[in-house]
């Protein structure tokens, strides 16, 4: 089987630390900007296989007032919404990023399923850690993971959620 077309390590790392600040904008359409802070967003690690079958991002992040709940807290639908965006990212590890290309639009969801396991509350940094279980030609399965630290650049601490989310290819139509 030919080696997929993929970009250099170093050219999806910039295209990962682009979107994450894309992502967290004011000015971004959509509803993702007010789950990303941009002002504390960065990313950690973006590595890959040498087989391009593994790969994994973890981008470390504050949570700040406008991601809570009532209580305080990261609300379970800015979690899931962490979780759709940045894994998300996974997938820059594994495109050309040439438009038309195999996974060159980051896919679409077909399903997701979280499991939230503590609160994890305002002012807290977190790690977001998207790891591939699996990409095919049309079909890709991430786990995330956020886990809550000590303080930036600090300790992880407790894991706040875990999740598994299914992305369906839709590059195909951009050649329709």
């Amino acid at each position: 089987m030919p080696r997929p077309n993929v970009q250099s390590i170093e050219s999806a790392k910039q295209q990962i630390v682009d979107m994450i600040e894309a992502m967290g904008e004011e000015t971004s359409p959509g509803f993702s900007k007010s789950c990303i802070d941009q002002q504390s967003a960065r990313l950690l690690v973006a590595e890959r296989s040498e087989d391009l079958k593994k790969s994994k991002v973890v981008v470390e992040m504050k949570v700040t007032e406008k991601m809570t709940n009532q209580l305080g807290n990261l609300h379970g639908g800015a979690q899931t919404t962490i979780m759709d965006c940045f894994t998300s990212l996974v997938i820059y590890l594994h495109t050309s990023s040439n438009f038309g290309e195999p996974w060159s639009m980051l896919g679409v969801s077909q399903s997701m399923q979280i499991i939230f396991t503590a609160p994890i509350p305002v002012d807290s940094y977190i790690d977001v850690e998207c790891t591939s279980l699996a990409i095919g030609k049309s079909v890709a399965a991430i786990t995330c993971e956020i886990w809550t630290k000590d303080g930036k650049d600090g300790k992880r601490l407790v894991r706040g959620s875990s999740g598994t989310h299914t992305k369906i290819d839709n590059s195909v139509q951009s050649k329709l």
